[in-house]
């Protein structure tokens, strides 16, 4: 005949026969040893602990140094156990933390960056506190980039082990004077704004004993100098880019000029070589000596009127060879 026990340890309720051997009646969930008969339970001995158990006995602790929250087995040793996420050592017992020992730093454990402080000469009157794991110089070429009138220009910048903390305790110092709570612009001049700056970085270094730590630095070093090699070559592309499209549209105006100075040569030359062998010029100075010039005599006239005649047909003749001459040079089909 069974009955129903409820474990005392766990709350799990078991079918138990109550003819049982009570020295192996355990509870189904914690192992729990059962009685029966008075329906009690004993608490597990340490080795009957299992996968289980400790949930059971398992607690969260929320870190005070970064809020995380972590599961902590209670009979765990609390020289091992530590923060989940910022390594802090944590202490099951009185859920206390201590602070992290500089070679438990490593780049994953601490935000490493800058917090600046940028102006705009287009907005006088705020200042631009916020944070960056890059270079302070790129980051503000980026938000030059985002549509303000003027250009964000660089007024102070400190590198501290968690630029992230620092910027949202400044941003929190500095409340009452913030343009709004979801912007980073402070109606501030830029000496007070460096001097909170300031006050909460070196407050986060203090706050971490032998920091910098080398990994951490240099981890964040050779992205930054990995960062400035990319931006550097991107910028030569941009460069060998620009220089490109400048060559082809001189090329192109190059071409488009030769075009029209070829067409230009093509209907001048064709003009003067389709002209007869006499231009209108001689033709007036004929009609003036015989109408006036010579003074009447006629031996005069026709001297002067064969003058003009060899002479404008030799003009003539000059311009069709030079015509002739261009239109070669040019390439152009002979007329």
């Amino acid at each position: 005949m069974s009955d129903i026990i409820s474990c005392l340890n766990c709350r799990q309720k078991n079918r138990v026969n109550k003819s049982a051997d009570s020295s192996k009646v355990v509870c189904a969930k914690c192992r729990a040893k059962l009685i029966p008969q008075s329906q009690t339970a004993q608490p597990p001995s340490p080795t009957e602990f299992t996968s289980t158990t400790s949930k059971v006995l398992n607690d969260i602790i929320s870190c005070p140094n970064c809020r995380q929250k972590n599961r902590v087995n209670k009979s765990a040793d609390s020289s091992k156990v530590v923060c989940a996420k910022c390594r802090a050592k944590l202490n099951p017992q009185s859920q206390t933390v201590q602070p992290p020992s500089p070679t438990d730093f490593t780049a994953m454990t601490l935000n490493v960056g800058y917090v600046y402080v940028l102006f705009n000469q287009s907005m006088p009157n705020y200042v631009k506190i916020g944070m960056t794991t890059r270079s302070v110089n790129e980051r503000a070429k980026e938000l030059s980039k985002t549509g303000v009138p003027g250009k964000w220009e660089v007024y102070f910048s400190i590198f501290v082990p968690s630029c992230e903390q620092v910027e949202k305790l400044v941003h929190k110092h500095l409340k009452k004077v913030r343009y709004s709570s979801n912007r980073e612009f402070f109606n501030i001049s830029l000496v007070k704004a460096e001097h909170a700056v300031t006050m909460k970085a070196n407050e986060n270094i203090s706050k971490y004993p032998g920091w910098p730590d080398p990994k951490s630095v240099q981890n964040h070093l050779d992205k930054v100098e990995l960062e400035n090699r990319k931006e550097i070559e991107e910028q030569r592309l941009r460069i060998e880019y620009r220089e490109r499209e400048r060559e082809k549209e001189r090329k192109e105006a190059e071409q488009k000029l030769l075009i029209r100075r070829k067409d230009s040569a093509d209907s001048y030359t064709k003009e003067i070589l389709a002209k007869g062998p006499l231009g209108s010029g001689s033709i007036f100075l004929i009609v003036f000596f015989l109408a006036l010039g010579g003074n009447g005599n006629p031996e005069i006239k026709l001297i002067a009127v064969i003058f003009i005649i060899i002479s404008g047909m030799k003009f003539r003749k000059d311009d069709k060879i030079e015509a002739a001459k261009t239109r070669k040079k040019w390439g152009l089909p002979p007329v």
